[in-house]
């Protein structure tokens, strides 16, 4: 994997401080479940940074990257604008397609646009059935200055209902049952503001409690973006499979 795609293909992570309100008295499934609703629908502004974990022999390493990102859902459906600046790269998707932008001149259209739809990326593969089961715990934070509730979840170690929440039924358990639950997500947390019910950041971490991947979505100012940010550039220099084809190719432009 080459260093633009490390940089910002995956990713995770944010500080965030307690205001020293422990287990607040809130329905976490409930609130999970109205919170990805919420978002589900939300246009704002934001300065995301995202975290994947990967090994390297013995050491574990952090990949990071932070971006502008901005996203406005109109008639069901998202645009989406981000600016990496460590690669100097625009995405855009809009209703007509997904593009890349490269140094403010090359511009094509691609095949897929990685960091589109966030933070919804990094929760919509998870089971409903996971979020009502799992045990949580609950504490009231500040997080870039917004209350917000922190919501830590974990899922069962028991191999009878993980093969009920992850639909594992064709499974030998006696075989494969340690090593589904190795590769499971087993504990996940929730940054979600309190008062306006957006999901600030989502952290999941495997069974040993290292971090695997994530989002913390910054500073995320809810609003109408101007639609010009999402219009589909001019001067369109052909088609590319990914963003990563187009830097290389203009690389030395």
């Amino acid at each position: 994997m080459n260093n633009v795609v490390k940089s910002w293909l995956f990713l995770f992570i944010g500080a965030f401080f307690s205001i020293g309100q422990a287990n607040a008295q809130i329905d976490c499934a409930g609130t999970i479940l109205t919170a990805i609703e919420t978002t589900k629908t939300a246009s704002f502004s934001a300065t995301p940074t995202i975290t994947i974990t990967q090994r390297n022999g013995e050491k574990l390493e952090f990949l990071k990257s932070s971006f502008e990102y901005q996203r406005n859902f109109e008639d069901n459906q998202y645009l989406t604008r981000a600016y990496i600046p460590e690669e100097n790269l625009t995405l855009i998707s809009n209703d007509t397609g997904n593009y890349a932008i490269y140094k403010g001149e090359f511009a094509g259209e691609v095949l897929d646009n990685p960091i589109s739809v966030l933070p919804e990326k990094y929760y919509k593969t998870i089971p409903v059935n996971e979020i009502e089961t799992a045990q949580c715990t609950v504490r009231e934070i500040e997080y870039n200055s917004v209350l917000c509730y922190e919501i830590t979840m974990e899922s069962t170690y028991d191999t009878k209902r993980l093969e009920r929440i992850f639909t594992a039924s064709g499974k030998n358990w006696n075989v494969d049952g340690q090593k589904i639950i190795a590769n499971q997500t087993m504990k996940r947390v929730f940054i979600i503001g309190k008062e306006d019910k957006i999901i600030r950041a989502v952290y999941s971490f495997n069974k040993d409690g290292i971090l695997k991947y994530g989002i913390d979505m910054g500073d995320v100012v809810i609003k109408e973006n101007d639609a010009e940010l999402f219009a589909t550039p001019s001067n369109l220099l052909g088609k590319f499979l990914t963003p990563q084809i187009l830097i290389m190719k203009y690389k030395d432009k």
